[in-house]
């Protein structure tokens, strides 16, 4: 009789089933046992979570917009209109630019009572290069502050930035489910070679996806970028063509 891996199975905060045979068999296809006489007789409950990194996934609750209006601060700002509480707004070209390029970072606060489970993580529309170094921490439970110094903190993740001088976007997917939910978050960005001489992003989203099966998607998804845009027109007046009386 072979046995297989059922891939990454965890405890966490969200996504919790009982265990059940029935429910692995649909999930899998075969029979599977987790250790399940041991189960039944300690009289524990056996509790698992299902994680992938290569099924359709949609970050539908944004939870590094926090719970407050202005959870985000920054080692710098270029502008006010150029705030880090941009990095709230879906309207990228209202964008978080920073006044250097060498040691800059950002970081927010989920809010009193809240952590995230952090699985999925972009930051969009940015002007960063290959060889930029991007590191995400996380630190707290949800009824501390945040740390008065980030040194003693360990990396959470290292993010891999594009080599493609035209990608934007910046996408993080956590190769196994994190077991740890964290209250603050901070990412720190070093790209010295930048020729702009500054960071730049437009839109940075962060927190636990909605993960689907096989059995959701039956065909193939499609998707693709549509440009929207306003326009009016007004009686415009021509002192030229105006006629004295």
């Amino acid at each position: 009789m072979s046995t297989q891996s059922l891939g990454y199975y965890a405890y966490s905060s969200y996504g919790l089933y009982p265990y059940s045979s029935e429910l692995a068999i649909k999930a899998t296809g075969v029979e599977a046992y987790l250790k399940g006489k041991l189960t039944r007789a300690a009289g524990i409950e056996c509790m698992h979570a299902r994680y992938n990194t290569g099924l359709f996934r949609i970050l539908w609750e944004i939870a590094s917009d926090g719970i407050t209006a202005n959870n985000f601060i920054a080692s710098s700002q270029a502008s006010v209109d150029k705030s880090v509480t941009n990095l709230k707004s879906d309207i990228t070209e209202q964008y978080w630019q920073a006044t250097g390029c060498t040691s800059e970072y950002f970081q927010f606060d989920a809010g009193s009572g809240h952590t995230i489970l952090m699985d999925t993580m972009a930051l969009v529309d940015h002007n960063l290069t290959g060889s930029a170094v991007v590191t995400v921490y996380g630190y707290g439970n949800s009824g501390n502050s945040a740390p008065g110094s980030w040194v003693a903190v360990p990396a959470f993740a290292t993010l891999e930035t594009p080599t493609d001088p035209l990608e934007r976007n910046l996408i993080y997917i956590a190769q196994a489910l994190p077991t740890t939910a964290f209250r603050h978050w901070r990412i720190t960005i070093s790209d010295p070679t930048n020729p702009d001489g500054f960071i730049r992003i437009g839109r940075y989203v962060g927190g636990a996806a909605m993960i689907f099966t096989t059995e959701n998607c039956l065909d193939n998804v499609d998707f693709k970028k549509e440009n929207y845009k306003d326009e009016f027109k007004i009686n415009g007046y021509n002192p030229s063509r105006t006629t004295a009386l």
